[in-house]
């Protein structure tokens, strides 16, 4: 199927989707975001959901093509619908199939950049999968669409009227105190701090490989751990009294877990990426239209087998309050078209880009998406909805984080052959633990 729609002005890919499409092209960073319910949905109802979608959400109906080698986003005048593929599998076999779906290429060069997976799971309800190409979407985006088509294709009609204005880049729609030739002088301050930074504080520690592998080389897989809803609201409560959140927690004991598997015995320095959104402070804000619309939160600190939980929960949410109450996650958005330069840009071939982008890794990282809450439309009970998705070469392992009803779930990425699967659960199992353990103490990494 394909809908003419209304027409749009070609533009060059901001910084950040510049950056993920190229990092896209040495290993897919796909990701999705993922609804399970009850009963089933209806596949023509889905496709007709998100032919409305697109109507309404620009990005989903845009290709992508280089002039003069350099990544464009154009709208073909009559762009396909976003195709939906059906199958019957069982409740506990959804996992395996959106693993499978997240590896595959979404092709950029024609529209869209999407995709659906509709798992029918007989009585036990469905399972639909909306999987973007990172150049098009955020985590908060994604969701936000996700909730449009379950309602639409469970009432037959859109939960919104509202069409979202032309696509702009995050950099095109900075607030004034970021631009010009003051944000000039606050850019420059901060690139000054990260070469200072780094330069004094040196690498900082990795999660321990048996095998070293480039993003081309790695496959990734997916570890959800769930915490129920009483222990969720106790991790909070626990966060909230030592001066932290529940990224601060996940993110500590994340740490915790690489120091522990690395072995650690004395000081390291760790660094820790939480990517943030940024929608509401740009300038007019984004509200919900989908688009890269993120900043990056860069933690880093000295760490030893002494270094406690809550120390490392406290700093992360720290820095993330700084990087936004400061200006700094806002002011900071045009750096990235300099390091896609440092990287090679156009210059370098695919899996050269990757290898460069992966030389320059932290600790680890976690994208939180906070809590999911919309109301479920009429004649459907949703399950759970979160957002999964493969890092490619920004880790080798990372995680997604997203609560439901009350109810945390962590969606951790580890790959093969850096990891064994017996390697990885353990790690996984022990960050798990520790984050379990924080509700009532505070575990050190030793």
């Amino acid at each position: 199927m394909r809908a003419s729609l209304p027409a749009h002005d070609a533009r060059p890919l901001g910084g950040n989707e510049k950056a993920f499409w190229r990092l896209s092209e040495a290993s897919p960073l796909n990701f999705a975001a993922v609804a399970h319910v009850r009963p089933g949905l209806d596949g023509d109802r889905v496709r007709a959901a998100l032919v409305a979608l697109a109507a309404r959400h620009p990005l989903l109906r845009a290709q992508i093509e280089l002039r003069g080698g350099d990544p464009w986003f154009v709208w073909p005048t009559a762009a396909p619908a976003v195709p939906v593929d059906e199958r019957a599998v069982d409740r506990a076999g959804w996992q395996p199939v959106v693993e499978a779906e997240l590896r595959r290429v979404i092709p950029w060069q024609r529209a869209p950049l999407a995709r659906a997976l509709l798992l029918d799971h007989g009585a036990d309800g469905a399972t639909l999968a909306l999987v973007l190409h990172h150049a098009i979407g955020d985590g908060l985006g994604a969701v936000h669409a996700m909730r449009d088509v379950l309602w639409h294709a469970a009432t037959g009609a859109p939960r919104s009227a509202v069409s979202h204005g032309p696509s702009r880049a995050a950099e095109s729609a900075l607030p004034s105190t970021a631009r010009g030739l003051r944000g000039g002088w606050k850019r420059l301050g901060l690139l000054a701090g990260v070469v200072a930074d780094s330069r004094r504080q040196g690498d900082p520690l990795r999660a321990p490989v048996l095998r070293p592998a480039a993003p081309h080389e790695r496959t990734f897989h997916l570890e959800p751990r769930s915490f129920d809803a009483a222990t969720t609201a106790a991790l909070a409560g626990r966060a909230r009294a030592a001066g932290s959140s529940v990224h601060g927690a996940v993110g500590a004991a994340m740490l915790i877990g690489v120091a522990r598997a690395a072995g650690l015995r004395g000081e390291r320095v760790v660094a820790f990426g939480s990517p943030i959104n940024l929608r509401d402070r740009l300038s007019p804000p984004i509200g919900e239209q989908l688009g890269m619309y993120l900043g990056v939160s860069q933690y880093r600190d000295t760490v030893s087998p002494a270094t406690r939980f809550w120390h490392l929960a406290r700093g992360i949410r720290e820095r993330i309050t700084e990087d936004l109450d400061s200006g700094r996650a806002v002011d900071a958005l045009p750096l990235i078209e300099l390091f896609y330069k440092s990287l090679g840009g156009k210059d370098v071939s695919n899996e050269q880009f990757g290898r460069r982008w992966a030389d320059g890794n932290g600790t680890t990282g976690l994208t939180n998406i906070g809590r999911i809450d919309f109301d479920a439309p009429p004649g459907v009970a949703i399950e759970r909805v979160h957002t999964v998705g493969f890092p490619s070469g920004l880790d080798v392992f990372n995680a997604l984080a997203s609560a439901w009803a009350g109810s945390l779930l962590v969606s951790f990425n580890w790959c093969e052959p850096c990891f064994d699967r017996a390697g990885a659960l353990a790690l996984v199992d022990d960050i798990a633990a520790t984050l379990r353990a924080a509700v009532d103490g505070d575990p050190a990494i030793g």
